[in-house]
């Protein structure tokens, strides 16, 4: 009998111990999106309208909703489009904007750059968002109000990025490359030095479907292609060569990539649906990928050895301050 009534109140304890973690952890997290424990610094972060001082520093959930807003207004400026889907870039953002929490941080901590440096920085990074507005015709007060994002906040998170530029750079500072490396380097990655393959096509391009259909039938009856191209693209000087092209992976849309470079010598394909119009296209020759002689590309190889280095001793600097902070991440 005791022995039941022990175990029923060990149960109990355990279960209100369980519950309580539960409350604690929504209460948390529903304040919190990060909280980062440092000897280093004091944070002051406010709950409940309280100020709280803590011994490390608080990350507020709208924190990390402004970072991702204020990417939002970077990719639109640098029409950017990223193929990753969006929680997969939002992790990408957070992991960014917590390397700048705990390099600032460490900023502070040891004096690596000064705050004149910062605002000098920060300040050539707002000129540049400010020249690419006026570049692509967009008002910059509008793109903020578009996402929420006010120009005090927008200039904090170009800080940030004035803090991780400067010491990314003075971390990786004094990375060396002597020809030696250099030749080892070329010939371990040889398929980084490839010439791009290319394909020289001729190409029968038309507004609407039906003069494409109308021209492919043609085509596929045996006509010559050249003389169905010049018929159909009358507005094309009319000089074979003028029509001949070389085409690299990346210069035209995806799907007539998709397609060229699917395609083998004097193969004729169509009809291919673009934002430009309806398409059929021969190919006339190919130049396969070819690899460029180390003497031509030697610069280009020790400053791909260069950034590389400088990469590892970032990722080695971030790491370690990881390892230094304990990080709890409420979901």
């Amino acid at each position: 009998m005791f022995k039941k009534i022990t175990r029923n109140k060990v149960l109990i304890a355990v279960i209100a111990l369980l519950l309580a973690f539960v409350i604690v952890a929504a209460v948390a997290g529903s304040r919190w999106s990060a909280w980062l424990r440092s000897e280093d610094v004091l944070a002051l972060a406010g709950i409940k309208g309280f100020p709280v001082k803590f011994n490390g520093i608080v990350i507020s959930k709208q924190t990390i909703l402004k970072t991702y807003q204020c990417y939002n207004i970077y990719y639109e400026l640098l029409q950017y489009e990223t193929s990753v889907d969006v929680k997969e870039k939002n992790s990408t953002i957070f992991h960014e904007h917590l390397n700048s929490v705990l390099v600032e941080a460490d900023v502070l901590a040891n004096n690596l750059v000064s705050e004149a440096q910062i605002k000098t920085e920060a300040a050539r990074l707002w000129e540049i968002v400010n020249s690419q507005a006026t570049r692509r015709g967009i008002q910059l007060d509008d793109l903020l109000a578009k996402y929420d994002v006010t120009r005090a906040e927008i200039e904090n998170s170009l800080r940030e990025q004035a803090v991780l530029r400067l010491v990314k750079e003075k971390i990786t500072a004094g990375v060396e490359v002597d020809d030696i490396a250099a030749q080892e380097f070329y010939q371990q990655n040889q398929e980084q030095y490839l010439t791009p393959p290319k394909v020289q096509v001729l190409m029968i391009t038309v507004d609407n479907l039906e003069d494409a259909e109308t021209a492919w039938k043609e085509i596929s009856s045996g006509a010559d292609f050249f003389d169905v191209l010049v018929k159909y693209n009358d507005k094309i000087a009319l000089a074979e060569n003028t029509y001949k092209f070389w085409v690299k992976e990346g210069q035209l849309s995806t799907q007539l990539d998709k397609v060229i470079f699917d395609m083998e010598i004097g193969e004729k394909r169509g009809i291919v649906a673009t934002s430009e119009g309806y398409h059929i296209i021969k190919v006339e020759n190919v130049v396969e990928a070819q690899l460029q002689e180390f003497e031509s590309i030697r610069n280009i190889v020790i400053k791909d050895i260069m950034e590389l280095q400088a990469n590892n001793k970032w990722k080695e600097y971030i790491t370690q301050l990881r390892a230094n902070t304990s990080i709890i991440v409420w979901h």
